[in-house]
């Protein structure tokens, strides 16, 4: 919207931790990259064809002869896999609100060639490596209100009690995002360190309790690298033991161990 050519001078905002897509860390790329070289079936959203991998991106498979195919929704590989006999691999990429979507699909009896090779982020675990990281001089967070609308906006409390930083949950139009900015410049000025729901038309407290229960009853967060950032401990959305049955990483193992 062009709002930082309006922002004070001395006003900085930095960006980060990003979008699910540019956090994708190569090797995650290379995995599914390898599962389509050796002819699987890969399904995953547009927006992940064409970033890179250690040397190819999803793009280059497809244009070089892989099968990879996009879709919109989970559930249209529920209906792909459904109508094959052969095994189908989703790329599952992106933060809590996606991977809610992964979760209740695998909680809704799934075909048995259906495959997830999870790149789930969980947001909350980036932002305590930014605020410990030694030399950082960010005075506040703007916390995204899309995945706070899951997580609840409690969930930062421990991290402004930690780190004496504020953070202000916040939506996505010109108008949100400025009057975070607005609250958490308000915060730095008066020297206070709380939490504040500004996008309270989407976001409460506790979050979408049910959606954290879909969430955690098929993924459990694990250590992982973010892409530009750094090792993240327990950044990443990994699948139970439970699910191993439609897990690409145990069903493929062989595969990608030879990759």
């Amino acid at each position: 919207y062009g709002l930082r050519a309006r922002l004070p001078r001395d006003l900085h905002v930095q960006m980060g931790p990003g979008c699910p897509v540019c956090v994708t860390d190569a090797p995650e790329i290379d995995a599914c990259v390898a599962l389509a070289q050796q002819g699987l079936r890969i399904l995953t959203y547009g927006d992940m064809l064409r970033v890179p991998g250690g040397a190819l991106s999803l793009d280059d498979a497809r244009a070089a002869g892989a099968r990879v195919d996009v879709i919109y929704a989970v559930t249209q590989a529920v209906e792909i896999a459904r109508a094959s006999d052969e095994p189908v691999v989703f790329f599952a990429t992106g933060f809590e609100t996606t991977a809610v979507m992964t979760a209740a699909v695998l909680l809704s009896d799934p075909p048995p060639n259906l495959f997830v090779l999870s790149a789930h982020k969980w947001v909350p675990a980036a932002m305590e490596v930014v605020a410990a990281t030694p030399d950082t001089k960010i005075e506040g967070y703007l916390a995204a209100g899309h995945a706070a609308t899951i997580t609840g906006h409690g969930i930062f409390e421990p991290f402004v009690a930690k780190h004496g930083r504020p953070v202000v949950v916040a939506g996505f139009e010109p108008l949100d995002i400025l009057s975070g900015l607005v609250l958490l410049v308000e915060q730095v000025i008066e020297a206070k360190a709380e939490v504040v729901n500004a996008f309270s038309r989407c976001v409460t407290r506790e979050g979408n309790r049910r959606a954290l229960d879909v969430l955690f009853r098929v993924f459990e967060t694990s250590d992982g690298a973010w892409r530009g950032i750094a090792r993240v401990p327990r950044g990443d959305l990994s699948l139970r033991r439970e699910y191993a049955a439609h897990d690409a990483t145990v069903r493929f193992a062989a595969e990608l161990a030879a990759a």
